[in-house]
């Protein structure tokens, strides 16, 4: 191995430049006395300085984008923007890209807000907004507090909420708004949402401040443009210094070997700690064994841990407090990690710089990943491993990495457009336009009007004329998401459906085609009348390309599930009538058809390529449903030959509760009835029978959502408990219950039975809550 050594990212001492003290910024009250508390005894960094006086963070009131190296004092200068908006009694909002990130930054600003109420004179609220944790509709519907609020939110959660017009005035009420990450504007996944709130917000009558943050955000001058009147301040001076190497590995090195001596130097040294970028999920856990078993107590008393989305929020959250703990000294992480998260490691190796042969990491991706080493005063070192074969040469990674070549930001929106013209598939715009015409469900908007929204987008100019085709798109008869009359357009019931539930539109679309073609060549309703939860549950693993749980299909693994479905008394009609057959014999294709999914099948494979992802979404469906009904995972992990679920299940779990919620807005919408009557002739006793059929679906769906939302064997218990109590007013116990009586190891309904009061409460359990669980049980 040859190491390169590269230019460091050195401090604002290195620069020979004059030192600045917090006193020459005369930040006047109460901002003095703020950070004399939040940063006691520091001198402001170079963005610090720059913000403060040339981007007047704390007297302006013009945009502000703020570029410049992690670890460089951006988050202070958000929360000094934050705290200036919540001072005037306004209510301000803290954009975050991960859940596990918002809810560090609710922590910190709950906690900071409290020290400092003696310094505002007042008590700030906080509160949160994720996936996870959701404000109620009264919250959204009442103005800010006489203290003022700040809102931690990811962009997902305050998109779902624009697009409700109940909660207008909630939204108009933010002063400032901070974008953390914000170079994700540019994301594949996640651009486009994050685009259309700061859209959105641009777009107000009363417009909020926009204070946008990032590491890695290229040329500034587009952005400046985009968010005019707006003001930027750059620097590429950080705190701590930041030392990086190639390390260039010779094609007869085995790279394993390579990476285990390498953390070995590293952590015999016991102040140092060690964070590892690889690639894949898989590649994570296997490259923690590796050296756990290689180096043993030098990754520390809790040994190598591994990080990665597919865990359970639970145990990325204990990795995380292993670490600052000192427990853990090496982690092997996906990009997971990569952003935002405050995992304080001395050095980094990023081991993978690639995504896979001839694909190599943005800079941008490597500028963030080598940026974690060196948290708060400690200098950091990040090694870039060079393989044999890298589509990047030493000297062309060398050049990107030192010169910090992070392409300009482009809307995500522009790059779709150029990526795909005219696929045929769902326009890049299609979300937003419908998003803007569901916003105004009664309105009626002329094509001018949605072109004037998307010319407000980041690069509105080179876009706008995909509006007219993309509300074609949204109004062709197998979509039927928006209406035409004399160029004026709106939303139908279908497409507000999507928008409010946050529904895919191709799921959306799907899932109606498939109900109208049942009612086309089922004149008895007999498949909608017998539909069951478990239909309802296939149908969310039907839809999606992304499965959670991966298997692969096999002969073994179909005959397992058809004599799962034979024995048991649940039933699919979906999969009986559609799916289950030999090969040749299956009409699998047909329902995918309907549903309108095409995953790049060849047409001469395609029937046999749909049975096979028909029968594995259907073993996705059964795991989940006897997890759902209280199977442990040891049993369901033996009985079916999979692995992993207690780490999967909750993005697993949580991913199938939003889109059977979703779906539950579909049934019973007025375009069904309209095909009934104009494609079907139904008379008005059809009608109602079809309309008793969707009312039940609505009701299997909130009963399959309970069911799910557990996943426990205390849970069907509990769920009973809950139900028998609906409409007497008493709380029900909830999750919470659960997960304290599981950590005490009373997780199972037999353990459960033979606990006494008191043993409920030692366990965590409320009082009150421990008496109705008894009581209950001593019922039954």
């Amino acid at each position: 191995m040859i190491e390169i050594p590269l230019e460091s990212v050195g401090d604002a001492t290195e620069t020979g430049g004059p030192v600045i003290r917090w006193a020459d910024l005369s930040l006047g009250e109460p901002w003095d006395r703020m950070v004399g508390h939040l940063v006691p005894d520091s001198l402001p960094s170079d963005i610090q300085v720059k913000a403060i006086r040339d981007g007047q963070l704390l007297t302006s009131r013009r945009n502000l984008l703020i570029a410049g190296p992690t670890n460089s004092g951006k988050s202070l200068l958000a929360y000094l923007a934050l705290l200036r908006g919540a001072l005037s009694g306004g209510r301000v909002l803290l954009l975050e890209p991960l859940r596990a990130i918002a809810q560090e930054k609710f922590d910190e600003l709950k906690s900071l807000t409290a020290e400092l109420q003696e310094v505002l004179g007042r008590k700030i609220g906080v509160s949160i907004s994720t996936g996870d944790y959701r404000l109620n509709e009264e919250t959204m519907q009442s103005p800010p507090p006489e203290e003022g609020e700040i809102v931690i939110a990811t962009p997902e959660r305050i998109e779902a909420i624009l697009r409700n017009p109940d909660f207008d005035d909630w939204i108009s009420s933010f002063r400032v708004v901070c974008v953390d990450e914000a170079h994700l504007l540019a994301d594949a996944v996640r651009g486009a949402s994050l685009e259309y709130v700061v859209t959105s917000f641009r777009t107000l009558r009363v417009l909020p401040r926009l204070v946008l943050l990032s590491a890695t955000l290229g040329k500034v001058a587009p952005l400046v443009r985009w968010l005019d009147p707006c003001d930027a301040v750059q620097s590429e001076v950080r705190r701590p210094a930041l030392r990086r190497s190639i390390c260039q590995i010779e094609p007869q090195e085995d790279i394993q070997s390579v990476v285990v001596q390498k953390v070995r130097t590293i952590l015999e040294d016991p102040t140092h700690s060690v964070l590892i970028f690889v690639y894949q999920t898989a590649w994570a856990g296997a490259l923690a064994r590796v050296l756990q078993s290689e180096l043993g107590e030098l990754c520390g008393p809790k040994g190598a841990a591994c990080y990665h989305s597919r865990m359970s929020s639970a145990t990325k959250a204990g990795v995380r407090r292993q670490v600052q703990e000192g427990s853990t000294r090496c982690v092997v992480s996906t990009a997971a990690l990569a952003m935002g998260v405050n995992l304080p490691a001395t050095h980094v190796i990023v081991r993978d710089l690639s995504f896979g042969p001839g694909e190599p990491l943005p800079v941008g991706a490597l500028q963030q990943m080598t940026g974690r080493a060196g948290r708060g005063s400690r200098p950091g070192q990040a090694y870039l491993i060079l393989k044999p074969g890298e589509a990047r040469g030493v000297e062309e990674l060398r050049g990107q990495i030192e010169r910090n070549q992070v392409p300009t930001l482009r809307s995500v929106f522009l790059q779709a457009a150029k990526s795909s013209p005219g696929s045929g598939g769902e326009p890049p715009l299609a979300k937003a336009v419908l998003s803007f015409l569901a916003r105004r469900p009664e309105a009626k908007f002329k094509t001018a009007e949605v072109e004037k929204f998307i010319s407000s987008t980041m690069n509105g100019a080179e876009v706008v004329g995909d509006c007219a085709p993309t509300l074609r798109w949204l109004g062709s008869c197998s979509n039927l998401l928006a209406f035409e009359d004399e160029d004026e357009w709106v939303s139908t019931r279908l497409g507000q459906a999507a928008v409010r539930g946050s529904l895919p539109l191709k799921t959306a679309a799907g899932v109606a085609q498939l109900t109208r073609d049942l009612l086309s060549i089922d004149e008895q309703d007999g498949m909608l009348l017998g539909f069951g939860m478990l239909d309802l549950l296939l149908l969310t693993e039907l839809m999606t390309n992304r499965p959670v749980l991966r298997k692969p299909f096999s002969d073994a693994m179909a005959a397992q599930v058809d004599d799962w479905t034979s024995r048991d008394e649940t039933k699919s009609v979906l999969f009986q009538s559609w799916i289950r057959g030999q090969k040749g014999f299956s009409k699998a294709s047909e329902i995918f058809g309907s549903l309108r999914i095409d995953h790049g099948w060849k047409v001469t494979a395609k029937d046999e390529a749909s049975r096979k992802a028909g029968y594995q979404a259907m073993l996705r469906t059964i795991v989940l449903w006897q997890r759902a009904h209280g199977a442990l995972p040891a049993d369901l992990e033996r009985r079916w030959k999979i692995s992993d679920l207690d780490e999967i299940q909750e993005p697993w779990r949580d991913d199938r509760l939003f889109l059977l919620g979703a779906m539950r807005n579909l049934w019973d919408i007025r375009c069904f009835f309209f095909h009934l009557k104009q494609e079907c002739t139904a008379g008005d006793e059809r009608i109602l029978l079809v309309k008793r059929a969707f009312q039940r679906m609505q009701g299997m769906s909130l009963r399959l959502m309970n069911l799910v939302s557990w996943c426990s064997p205390l849970g069907p218990v509990f769920l009973r408990l809950r139900t028998s109590h609906l409409g007497s007013g008493k709380p029900s116990p909830a999750q919470g219950t659960i997960r304290r009586l599981e950590e005490a190891g009373i997780s199972s309904v037999e353990l459960l039975r033979e606990c006494s009061k008191e043993r409920l409460v030692e366990a965590g359990v409320r009082k009150d809550m421990a008496l109705q669980i008894v009581g209950f049980l001593r019922r039954r």
